[in-house]
């Protein structure tokens, strides 16, 4: 419940996404994208378990340990490299437009929200990162739910 809070409080702001490269020795972890110091997206590996985990930092530098807040516990594997993902609008304001997409073709109006959206495991913030539109992002949405 303390995770999914957390995501929604920071998918909610316009916050900045950092893309948090860890050394690679082999393990599953090796990407995490941090907003506000919570953990947004790790890659396919193991997202339930990371998504939604709140770190003691909010800015990152080479070299740093990830240190989760509610635990103290830190991974092992140092940090390698920190960068700014930019998009051209907030994450929310990109949610909203696909759920004005799925109002207009299915009468849904919290589509997003009912498909995970903000949630660990959050379904949508993948194409996000990858820079889709809005538009792009609902088509492959509804290709997959007729195929």
């Amino acid at each position: 419940m303390e995770e999914q809070a957390a995501i929604e409080g920071m998918c909610k702001r316009e916050a900045k996404i950092y893309k948090v490269e860890l050394m690679d020795r082999g393990q599953d972890l090796t990407t995490l994208h941090v907003v506000d110091g919570v953990i947004v997206y790790c890659g396919p590996f193991q997202r339930l378990i990371w998504e939604g985990r709140s770190l003691t930092a909010k800015v990152f530098a080479e070299g740093d340990i990830i240190t989760f807040a509610e635990e103290g516990r830190s991974l092992a594997y140092p940090v390698v490299c920190v960068r700014e993902i930019e998009r051209e609008m907030p994450y929310q304001a990109w949610l909203e437009q696909i759920d004005a997409l799925a109002w207009e073709q299915w009468g849904e109006r919290t589509y997003t929200a009912n498909s995970g959206a903000n949630n660990p495991g959050d379904p949508w913030i993948e194409p996000y990162l990858r820079g889709e539109s809005p538009t792009d992002a609902w088509e492959e949405e509804v290709s997959a739910a007729g195929s």
